[in-house]
């Protein structure tokens, strides 16, 4: 999945994989219908971009260097409106809390500034020798055309579908859902959720301790131990899980074993500082 979706790490990651490809994929759902890209050309893409990108970077330099050193309205004009249009990005974003609100083409309205610094960039980049220049040309090259290839679609070719989720992908997102039953106090759901989580997923430990403490609320102690304790063993360190369990034997007045969760509890918070 990466870089599509690399929104979700930080906003430097979501501006760069909407400005050099289809980051996010034209809005459309992780698991639903893509546009007809050729998304292993859009991935090499990304790595081909860093030629660009820094060509931007360099020019952005280069510009106000010559700027504050000869002062020229052009020049000033063109880093004033690529200056303003980024923080407006800057600004929509930090308001609008969503992974899909950082985007490159929100800039758009830069686009001239930004190809005048990026050839400004790539003349400051190419300028040390000609053999550099001819690396940097040839590099660039490959850019285009296989930003061109990325985007090439035969006869408007049908919408593509991804491959089939995995089973961890699966189990990831049902538990997620039975997250979000469980706060909203839907707990049949959230434990049919969670059930199908640890089929797909035996490994997931999150969803096992769901589970667990949800079959602790139905009244189910000894099933709900059982399920902690299973998620116990792939995960033995887990402070949180000795707590639970401490409390499960609590409950069925068994406080020798409730007492020695309980410890390992707090030595394990203790060693964790």
């Amino acid at each position: 999945m990466q870089p599509i979706y690399s929104a979700a790490h930080s906003v430097p990651d979501a501006i760069y994989s909407t400005l050099w490809g289809d980051g996010l994929v034209s809005g459309r759902a992780a698991h639903g219908p893509w546009p007809p890209w050729n998304y292993d050309a859009m991935a090499a893409g990304y790595l081909l971009a860093i030629l660009p990108a820094l060509a931007l970077l360099a020019g952005f330099v280069a510009a106000l260097v010559r700027l504050a050193r000869e002062p020229r309205a052009e020049w000033f004009l063109l880093l004033s409106l690529l200056l303003l249009t980024g923080f407006g990005v800057l600004v929509m974003t930090l308001k609008i809390p969503s992974y899909a609100q950082a985007k490159a083409f929100y800039g758009s309205l830069a686009l001239v500034p930004l190809c005048a610094v990026g050839a400004l960039g790539l003349d400051v980049l190419a300028a040390r020798s000609k053999f550099l220049r001819a690396a940097v040309l040839v590099a660039l090259g490959c850019w285009a055309l296989n930003a061109y290839a990325s985007f090439w679609s035969v006869g408007g070719a049908p919408a593509t579908l991804l491959p089939a989720p995995r089973a961890d992908e699966e189990a990831r997102a049902a538990f997620a859902k039975a997250v979000e039953e469980y706060a909203s106090e839907r707990s049949a759901e959230a434990f049919a959720l969670a059930s199908r989580a640890v089929e797909l997923d035996p490994d997931l430990v999150e969803a096992r301790s769901l589970l667990a403490a949800l079959r602790m609320e139905r009244g189910e102690t000894e099933a709900a131990i059982a399920a902690a304790r299973s998620a116990l063993r792939l995960q033995p360190t887990d402070a949180g899980l000795h707590a639970m369990i401490a409390e499960m034997y609590r409950s069925l007045g068994d406080l020798e074993r409730a007492h020695e969760h309980d410890e390992i509890a707090l030595r394990v918070a203790i060693a964790g500082r």
